[in-house]
């Protein structure tokens, strides 16, 4: 995993009825910014084996996982598909009914 050597951090944020300013570091020195700016752009990636976001004291990983279970949202391990064909084929008929229940007509 590569490390950026110039991270930026941010700390503040805006709520509805009592905005707060954002500052900004680029990360190149230690001079911060205020700005009234809330929005962020870029991906927030959470890796390990304890892995977690946290919102409102619910964990998305658990929220995610129960609703894969609960919409039967099917991820196939590529070794067992590969090991029987009879698998296979059950996982092509069910991709194909999949594409007839969602195209738009």
């Amino acid at each position: 995993m590569a490390i950026n050597p110039n991270p930026s951090v941010i700390i503040g944020g805006s709520g509805i009825t009592n905005p707060s300013p954002v500052y900004v570091s680029s990360g190149t020195g230690s001079t911060w910014a205020s700005t009234n700016a809330t929005t962020a752009t870029g991906k927030l990636k959470v890796e390990g084996k304890e892995a977690d976001i946290f919102i409102n004291g619910q964990s998305l990983s658990d929220w995610m996982s129960a609703v894969e279970q609960r919409l039967s949202i099917l991820r196939p391990k590529t070794e067992l598909l590969e090991k029987y064909t009879a698998l296979q084929e059950a996982y092509e008929h069910y991709k194909t009914l999949e594409r007839l229940l969602y195209e738009q007509e």
